[in-house]
């Protein structure tokens, strides 16, 4: 494993939510300005997807890997999928909407469906691998990405059910199934900052891990618990499982 590069990346990461948080708290109302301005956004978003892609480069282990990604299409589940396409892996799309990428392969399923997610998990990721003729291949990693991505989508309680089962049977599946690396999405939300009602700074900059995560909203309080989903499996299996607070 990566270290250094695993670490490069949490850093870069960090970076950019601070970035973020420092110009300008995200609007909470539609028809406000959006984001923190133009130029410092960039660096944000550019700081953040550096960090992300160290961070999968840190958990590589060899140079072609079998990668199974749940992910949300519209926004970072596509880079994400383009990078791994980009090193040589093969990649399976698990999501409700195919993903429109040259070279992944998709399977529509439901991932708060536990039995679809055990069987997507145990799936071909194409013919190639049927005239292959040697079994279905095991999965070398699984990144979760697919979740209703903001509140205001879906009602409050839809939002929390499906991103909070959705991880749960992601992951308990992957533990369950031998699969050693998982990568999970969370957010800077769950800081309490970002969906809040009316204006919240930070109390103090630059955030970490410590700092205390205190949402007021379902989407912020999904990802807390999916830390905690995360965290419990990591405890009882000890697979290498990764939630990362990403930023916009």
């Amino acid at each position: 494993m990566k270290i250094n590069d695993a670490i490069f990346g949490a850093i870069f990461l960090l970076l950019g939510v601070v970035v973020v948080v420092h110009v300008q708290p995200f609007p909470r109302i539609p028809g406000q300005q959006v984001g923190p301005g133009l130029f410092p956004g960039l660096v944000a978003a550019g700081l953040a997807v550096c960090g992300l892609l160290l961070i999968i480069s840190g958990i590589r282990h060899r140079a072609e890997q079998r990668w199974h990604e749940t992910a949300e299409w519209m926004r970072s589940g596509r880079h994400v999928v383009a990078y791994l396409l980009a090193q040589g892996h093969r990649v399976l799309n698990v999501d409700l909407v195919a993903l429109d990428v040259p070279g992944v392969e998709n399977l529509i399923a439901d991932i708060t469906d536990s039995g679809q997610i055990f069987n997507a998990m145990t799936s071909y990721a194409g013919f190639a691998e049927i005239e292959a003729g040697s079994g279905v291949p095991k999965f070398d990693a699984v990144v979760h990405f697919a979740a209703v991505p903001r509140i205001l989508i879906v009602p409050d309680n839809e939002t929390f059910r499906v991103n909070t089962m959705g991880t749960y049977n992601v992951v308990e599946a992957a533990v369950k199934l031998g699969i050693r690396k998982i990568v999970v999405a969370s957010s800077e939300t769950t800081y309490g900052v970002c969906f809040s009602d009316g204006q919240v700074d930070p109390k103090v900059l630059p955030l970490d891990e410590d700092y205390d995560v205190d949402p007021m909203d379902s989407y912020g309080l999904s990802k807390v618990l999916n830390e905690k989903t995360a965290r419990a499996f990591l405890r009882r299996s000890g697979a290498e499982i990764y939630a990362l607070r990403i930023g916009n």
